[in-house]
């Protein structure tokens, strides 16, 4: 099938329309599967039928490169680092038998409720991910007036009503570059959209949200730090205004202080700044 490029979420909406099998996974032209990857995830949807959405850890690498990072997604992942990996964000672990007619080797699952904890930012790398049809059904397309982030806003809208899983093991080799959506430069879009997506959360589950307004209120004031971090160079006026706006949500302060930084200091002082703190760490 060929459509004009409309976009990503355009393009997981035509693919979703088009799959006529009971699990669909997604995958971007260039990361690499294992080869057990497919395996694995239906494994899980089939033993735990309350899940709607299982994803993986992941590698990364750059183009002909061996991995830098076997286990990337804490690494990659803000709100999965701080709090300490899936642990932080599923209730509960069970040991999945990779082989139950004789190999007594497992793989960790992770799953539960897990729509509080995402809130505070993704922490299911999309490439890894595979979902029901049914679910797919159920929670319909995904927004396309969403440029950046339409990943992200569906996996919310899934987990409102589905458990989600993690598999304990790198499912995937992700490819990094400068080319990638998450690396370009779109002017602070991404953290505008995220905003966008928890303030339409907020209408539409005013008491959920009410229940967790520290944590609503940090996501806030760091999608603030972040547009502000993009435009700190290009336009130092209205990145002050954004860290104006961050702190009357919350108070980040290394996050503010950094993006300070990074607004009256050149690279270069930055740049040595960083690497005498890396080297007076114990």
């Amino acid at each position: 099938m060929n459509q004009p490029n409309g976009g990503l979420a355009s393009a997981r909406n035509a693919g979703h329309k088009l799959a006529k099998g009971k699990y669909i996974a997604w995958m971007d032209a260039d990361d690499i599967a294992m080869p057990e990857r497919v395996a694995l995830q239906v494994a899980v949807l089939e033993a735990f039928p309350e899940v709607g959405l299982v994803s993986s850890d992941f590698s990364a690498f750059f183009c002909g490169a061996e991995d830098f990072d076997p286990s990337h997604a804490v690494n990659y992942y803000k709100a999965l680092n701080a709090v300490g990996g899936p642990c932080g964000v599923y209730a509960h672990k069970f040991p999945l038998e990779l082989n139950p007619d004789g190999d007594d080797r497992s793989v960790g699952v992770w799953f539960g409720n897990v729509f509080v904890n995402l809130l505070s930012g993704n922490v299911v790398h999309p490439p890894t991910v595979m979902l029901r049809k049914s679910v797919i059904d159920q929670i319909g397309e995904c927004h396309c007036r969403l440029l950046s982030s339409s990943d992200y806003d569906y996996i919310l809208r899934v987990a409102r009503t589905n458990e989600l899983a993690f598999i304990d093991r790198p499912l995937l080799r992700y490819r990094c570059g400068d080319h990638q959506m998450s690396n370009s430069i779109n002017g602070g879009e991404m953290p505008r959209e995220f905003r966008q997506i928890l303030e339409n959360w907020k209408k539409l589950e005013p008491e959920l949200i009410a229940e967790n307004s520290r944590r609503y209120s940090i996501a806030i004031a760091e999608s603030f730090v972040w547009e502000a971090q993009h435009f700190a160079r290009l336009d130092r006026r209205r990145s002050l205004a954004l860290v104006g706006r961050s702190l009357s949500n919350a108070v980040l302060f290394k996050d503010v202080l950094r993006t300070l930084a990074m607004n009256f200091f050149p690279r270069s002082v930055l740049s040595i700044v960083g690497r005498y703190l890396l080297g007076a760490r114990p």
